[in-house]
């Protein structure tokens, strides 16, 4: 019911007056997540507005719209979803990833590339999916060296978890070194 009051095509156009404190963001996620379930995508654009609005580094939202796009195939769009959240928090690792993965399913590569530069190392050697979405993308550009720079910045002491050991050897294979 409150939904059908508060989102209305009139409602939907004046957010000033919804009250957002913090007891209530956890009921605004909520009700994001089931519009979004229900397919009624904007009312949930609606929420996200009013939720960056009040919390502009509050990224639960976007996280949850990329998420949903992902589950629909909806690479391209999912991506501009999760760089609505990584503009909030640029060194969020977790969102980095999923940025850069999504970009890669886009066929976007470029878009994940660019993380690589902007990403201080100590966020991109803590997300191993990061590591691996940024190599995947190096590979899509067509630089396997950059590839395996990728990996390599990546790796731990107490060894590389075994989807990036298998990528980085794939990589060395493809370069023609056996290491």
């Amino acid at each position: 019911a409150e939904a059908r009051l508060l989102y209305t095509s009139d409602a939907a156009d004046d957010t000033a007056g919804v009250d957002l404190g913090r007891h209530r963001i956890r009921t605004r996620i909520e009700l994001h997540r089931l519009l979004l379930a229900a397919g009624r995508s904007d009312e949930a654009a609606t929420v996200r507005r009013e939720l960056a609005a009040a919390f502009p580094r509050s990224i639960e939202a976007e996280l949850d719209l990329g998420a949903t796009l992902c589950a629909d195939g909806r690479w391209g769009d999912a991506t501009a979803a999760y760089a609505s959240a990584a503009n909030a928090r640029p060194d969020d690792g977790g969102t980095a990833a999923r940025l850069a993965l999504s970009a890669v399913m886009a066929e976007q590569p470029g878009t994940a590339a660019a993380l690589g530069t902007r990403l201080p190392p100590h966020v991109r050697g803590s997300q191993p999916s990061l590591a691996l979405a940024l190599a995947a993308a190096q590979l899509q550009l067509g630089d396997a060296r950059a590839a395996l720079r990728e990996l390599d910045q990546a790796s731990r002491p107490a060894g590389d978890p075994p989807a990036v050991a298998l990528l980085r050897g794939e990589i060395l294979l493809q370069l023609g070194r056996a290491e």
